[in-house]
Formats: structure tokens, C-alpha cells, sequence
């Protein structure tokens, strides 16, 4: 395991960019895990099943956006939302490696 929790959303894709080795490599986030797949387009591409993410529309409403689906997706896919509240970047606790750290 490879503590990602103290670095910012820039610094965590580079640094699962570096480190990661595709279909060895876990995203870990509270209560939450993604397969790191590698990059394409310079994008960090997962797999997860994710049934939600929360929204914000206005002052003190939240709402659900939801997939209910497994899906293969960039990690910073909800970066592009305004309103997807908390980013999943900005969750990321760390990786876990299956093989040893290059």
C-alpha cells in the first residue's frame, strides 16, 4: 500500500501514473476500490462499479446522479462537473500494488 491521501488530485494521477502497473494495481477510497486499467489520452482509466455520485444544486440541496453500473472510466471523469461534490480524486487514500514497487 502507497499513501496518496496527503498529495493533490494533480499529484495523485501522476503519481498512479508512475507507479501503477495495469490490472495489478488497486485505487483505494473509503469504502470504495478501483482497478486501475492504465493510461489512455494521458488519462488515468478505471474500472469500478459505482452506483452514485452526489451532486449539488443549489445551497443546502444534494442530489444523486445515478450509474448503478460497472464502468470503465477516467479518474477524474467527475472533474469536468461542477456540481459532483466530493470529487473522487479527492478521496483517493492510496494504491495498492500487486507486485512489488518498481
Amino acid at each position: 500500500f502507497i499513501s496518496l491521501s496527503r498529495l493533490s488530485n494533480k499529484q495523485k494521477l501522476a503519481k498512479i501514473r508512475r507507479l501503477g502497473v495495469p490490472f495489478l494495481t488497486f485505487i483505494d477510497l473509503p469504502g470504495h476500490i478501483a482497478l486501475y486499467l492504465g493510461n489512455d489520452q494521458n488519462k488515468v482509466m478505471t474500472l469500478q462499479t459505482i452506483w452514485r455520485f452526489r451532486t449539488r444544486q443549489d445551497v443546502g440541496f444534494q442530489g444523486a446522479a445515478i450509474i448503478g453500473e460497472t464502468v470503465i472510466i477516467p479518474m477524474d471523469l467527475d472533474a469536468k462537473y461542477s456540481n459532483v461534490s466530493p470529487s473522487l480524486l479527492s478521496r483517493v487514500s492510496g494504491i495498492t500494488l500487486l507486485v512489488p514497487d518498481r
